[in-house]
């Protein structure tokens, strides 16, 4: 509301963030299998880092929505692979 949206929109914003991080945990597995799990462990971080870096760039609802939509893709994506690499590095028990 600070910056000028409505409510509506802020609801529509935090629903792309739910979104963005269920098709990010669904999506992220065939990519791991492909390139390794410590490899797309370490590339979900580095992304989910560069679209926080950009967040204060969003000031317009289109940016907004598609800062919501990535950034949860990726912290959806480092859920899905974080168990799996402690358990490759760690081993379970």
């Amino acid at each position: 509301m600070d910056e000028g949206f409505s409510t509506s929109y802020a609801a529509f914003a935090v629903a792309m963030l739910g979104i963005g991080s269920s098709v990010g945990r669904l999506a992220i597995g065939p990519p791991a299998d492909r390139f390794g799990r410590l490899n797309t462990f370490r590339a979900v971080i580095f992304l989910a880092g560069i679209w926080l870096a950009v967040w204060p760039a969003c000031t317009t609802q289109a940016s907004l929505t598609t800062f919501a939509f990535f950034y949860a893709f990726f912290a959806g994506g480092f859920v899905a692979v974080a168990p799996v690499v402690a358990g490759d590095l760690w081993g379970v028990w």
